[in-house]
């Protein structure tokens, strides 16, 4: 089963488990995690982004690699485990833009919500780890995150407030 239908197939409320072992996802795709999904266990699992010929992409991403966005306010979701490997950077001019990050959850006015990332490890050429906007908590524990342009980056807009720990 692909890991986009392991996520459609997860119940709302539910707890999508990426099986342990590896993964690919071809270059240019992402992961869209339905709206109900409340967390995502990839513990022991590796996703690679790839090219068309099986080895480690080279190419920018064009979306996020984990899509989370557009919960309501109030949502909370957790991302465990998981190590997420993007594009090889090596190559790359060093006025590349890369707005995605590997890990996205961006929704307007959010302020009540919480996501958690614990135990998850990003590298390669997502722009951001972890991107998280609306405002609300963000809580990141025993993580390891990289990316083209920082680890992490939380925007918050609409006169609203949210928090950081790490």
């Amino acid at each position: 089963m692909s890991l986009q239908a392991l996520l459609d197939a997860t119940p709302d409320g539910g707890t999508c488990v990426i099986p342990a072992g590896d993964h690919t996802i071809p270059e240019g795709t992402g992961l869209v995690v339905p709206h109900g999904v409340a967390a995502i266990d990839a513990t022991g699992a590796t996703i690679r982004v790839v090219g068309p010929d099986g080895q480690r992409s080279t190419v920018p991403p064009t979306v996020p690699l984990f899509d989370c966005g557009q919960r309501p306010n109030g949502s909370t979701f957790t991302f465990r485990g998981g190590h997420l490997i993007g594009p090889d950077t090596s190559g790359w001019d060093d006025h590349t833009d890369v707005p995605h990050g590997a890990i996205r959850w961006s929704y307007y006015k959010t302020w009540d919500s919480v996501m958690t990332v614990d135990g998850v490890t990003v590298e390669g050429g997502y722009g951001y780890g972890v991107m998280r906007s609306g405002g609300g908590t963000l809580t990141i524990t025993n993580s390891f995150l990289s990316g083209w342009v920082g680890a992490v980056a939380c925007f918050e807009g609409h006169g609203g407030h949210g928090s950081f720990t790490a």
